[in-house]
């Protein structure tokens, strides 16, 4: 509902606490904002982040802003930029593998919390 009425950052949230991590991109994305799509996607879905900087250059160069679009790295073909980018990638598969199905993100942190592990 909140991205139908163009509440973008209600959608965010609520797509964030449920731990749809790939609709917060999308929204970032339509919205146009696309450096924060790409800032986010490496912090949490880095397996999604050399698309991202290639569509974020792309649109740069678009705007005639080839020379910005050009200092702009990607993990796809620089990796040597980016320290420690395959274990971030094992960290993202280990995450989704150890996601309890059905239990929003947010829920299953305050689950931990509450349990008296999480001081």
């Amino acid at each position: 509902m909140a991205t139908e009425s163009n509440r973008n950052n209600v959608a965010f949230t609520c797509y964030l606490a449920l731990g749809e991590l790939e609709k917060c991109i999308d929204i970032l994305v339509d919205t146009g904002r696309l450096p924060e799509a790409v800032i986010f996607a490496k912090t949490y879905k880095p397996s999604l982040t050399a698309g991202l900087v290639k569509l974020w250059k792309a649109e740069l160069a678009k705007c005639g802003k080839e020379k910005i679009a050009k200092t702009i790295a990607s993990p796809d073909g620089n990796l040597e930029l980016f320290t420690g980018w395959t274990e971030f990638l094992e960290a993202e598969e280990s995450q989704v593998a150890g996601v309890t199905e059905g239990i929003p993100p947010s829920v299953a942190s305050l689950n931990f919390i509450y349990s008296g592990t999480g001081d």
